[in-house]
């Protein structure tokens, strides 16, 4: 039997290829890395959101790599370094031996972490079986990055749930309506490049077929504060619906299939991904 605590987290599921057990670890150490900032007080200050939130809280299928965070209100005092020791002495606790440190702030209202441990001795220390390592090369990382918002442009309401792994214990959460906002936010201002995120449209989908109610309130905060919408600008829905169409209409969602296929057991589900698709889930949305 294997000793590590965290095994069944790791092998607890089965498992077709050594992409989902490199998926899985970096599951297990994102609620490691929770567990550890709840033990600190970070919960006081902040509340988790984004994809991560969606998988490990609320069931989304979609596997997501980083840890994002927003203080309940502004503060210029917050230091995101105070809580790692209470985050590395967690995954001491648990048999992860990893790396923790800040990221080089650079003028941004956002405070970056990472933790990096090698990803063959942690499979090895799992007892993974040696068909899904075999070939795995020895300096291969796993990293996961968590980003705290230091500046949110608006309040939002949060709520506290439970985890039960790997023990249980609560985090206070950004409501469902406020979430999807951020998401929103994303489709709308984030920078592609070469590289669509297919992510944030496959999240969009699962709002939809949830049918969260987009706090429109929010997303217009978000969008003044990046510069995408001018201060004297109220954010209607129409003036939303047609924001977010002439994006759809930018979009080269074979690129955003390919980014999304690696994080989904089921691909089937990016079949019919195409601009009348989004369209016409960005019709029903506040309805």
């Amino acid at each position: 039997m294997n000793s590590n605590p965290l095994s069944n987290l790791i092998d607890g599921q089965k498992q077709s290829n050594s992409t989902e057990f490199k998926q899985r670890l970096l599951h297990a150490i994102q609620q490691v890395c929770l567990l550890g900032l709840w033990r600190g007080g970070f919960f006081e200050y902040a509340a988790f959101y984004g994809g991560t939130a969606l998988s490990i809280v609320h069931g989304n299928d979609c596997f997501s790599e980083d840890l994002d965070f927003s203080l309940l209100n502004p503060s210029t005092d917050f230091s995101l370094s105070d809580f790692l020791d209470a985050v590395k002495r967690e995954l001491t606790a648990w048999g992860i031996d990893a790396t923790v440190g800040m990221v080089e702030k650079n003028n941004s209202d956002i405070e970056s972490a990472f933790i990096k441990t090698n990803t063959l001795d942690r499979m090895i220390s799992f007892e993974i079986p040696k068909n899904f390592i075999k070939g795995m090369h020895r300096n291969e990382v796993s990293h996961v990055k968590f980003e705290v918002d230091a500046n949110p442009p608006c309040s939002f309401e949060s709520e506290f749930h439970y985890l039960l792994e790997p023990i249980p214990f609560h985090i206070r959460v950004m409501a469902l309506s406020d979430i999807y906002a951020g998401k929103i936010h994303a489709l709308l201002a984030r920078k592609w490049q070469t590289r669509v995120k297919g992510r944030d449209w496959y999240d969009f989908i699962w709002f939809s077929k949830q049918k969260v109610k987009l706090n429109l309130q929010h997303l217009e905060a978000r969008l003044k504060q990046s510069g995408h919408l001018k201060e004297d600008v109220k954010l209607t829905d129409d003036l939303f619906q047609e924001m977010l169409i002439t994006r759809i209409n930018g979009v080269d969602f074979e690129q955003a299939k390919n980014d999304v296929m690696p994080f989904i057991k089921d691909v089937r589900q990016l079949e019919n991904w195409s601009p009348e698709l989004f369209s016409h889930i960005t019709a029903t949305v506040g309805k």
